[in-house]
């Protein structure tokens, strides 16, 4: 059975977000809470002071390449078979974490009979690229060998055949625009209708319904998705791509035999603003070109044509304008 223990927030840290306390504030307010990590290439005192400040290990990336590569030191980072990349300026339900080691040990999300068995990770002699303080709160509570991935990805499920295991789950989502959330819109509509397949256990292994959900365009919310490491291995994410590498990864784990956990509630809150990747993302071209070429993998390509268009101009509500 999984535990916290198991599982690690990654806080993926860019420069100097205004959002990220309070990120930061909703991880750590999780009903039950594990291992919590920042991950950088652009480290400045700002990160470094809020990482001193909740006690939270630093990890700098030395390298600053694409973006597939710092998610991949990010996600690399941990050391559970549980990894959540968390954006900077997203937020988390305190009940995310619950939810997510509920459908992992194949328990209904209502079901919190047994989430006091879960208790916040501790260690006195954490590791880290950066000093932060003697005696830190949120630390990885295994102790284990770097070189063997043996035990870093160990699964609880490791006896069950591959078609039997958990690839990822994720949770539905609402949006934030400003201070105001937003749980319906004509966007977060169209996403939940591509979802409903997922909604259907016997379905969320099947290759056919999981590429079906992601025919269309992205459905999922990817600061929602926790990647099980004990499947799926390290770097797991394109360095190519600019922009739509969470649909093409998404795209490419769905050809792989495992399961899809979808937790149908709004667990997270993904931030609209002018200065968000997602913003900057759409208005740039280089986004519509890499969606249309996820949709040559799916369709034809008169046909990916078509759905590209259409996708574009539906995300472009994601777009903020400055005043």
């Amino acid at each position: 059975m999984y535990t916290a223990k198991d599982h690690t927030f990654v806080i993926c840290a860019y420069k100097e977000s205004p959002y990220l306390e309070k990120t930061i504030q909703s991880i750590l307010g999780q009903t039950v809470l594990g291992n919590v990590l920042i991950s950088t290439s652009t480290p400045n005192d700002y990160v470094c002071s809020l990482a001193e400040k909740y006690h939270i290990p630093l990890k700098i990336n030395d390298h600053h390449g694409t973006l597939g590569e710092e998610w991949n030191f990010g996600y690399d980072q941990a050391k559970t078979p549980l990894v959540t990349l968390a954006h900077q300026d997203d937020y988390y339900e305190p009940e995310f974490l619950g939810s997510v080691l509920d459908v992992f040990n194949g328990r209904s999300c209502s079901d919190k009979a047994m989430s006091s068995a879960f208790a916040p990770a501790v260690n006195s002699n954490p590791s880290s690229a950066y000093a932060i303080n003697s005696n830190p709160v949120y630390t990885p509570t295994t102790n284990l060998n770097p070189a063997s991935t043996t035990d870093i990805y160990l699964n609880p499920a490791s006896n069950l055949n591959l078609r039997d295991k958990q690839l990822i789950s994720f949770t539905d989502y609402f949006e934030i625009r400003g201070e105001k959330r937003v749980y319906k819109n004509t966007i977060l509509a169209i996403k939940r209708i591509l979802l409903f397949w997922m909604r259907l256990k016997g379905l969320q292994a099947s290759r056919f319904f999981k590429l079906w959900t992601l025919r269309f365009g992205n459905p999922i919310c990817c600061p929602s998705i926790t990647y099980n490491k004990g499947t799926l291995g390290p770097s797991i994410f394109n360095t190519t791509f600019v922009n739509s590498l969470d649909y093409l990864e998404l795209v490419e784990l769905a050809k792989m035999p495992g399961f899809f956990l979808y937790i149908d509630k709004p667990l997270m809150g993904h931030r609209i603003h002018e200065e968000s990747a997602t913003t900057k993302n759409i208005a740039d071209s280089s986004r519509r070109r890499e969606d249309f070429q996820i949709f040559e993998m799916l369709w034809p390509r008169w046909i990916a044509h078509l759905i590209a268009h259409f996708y574009a101009k539906s995300e472009e509500s994601n777009i903020v304008l400055k005043n």
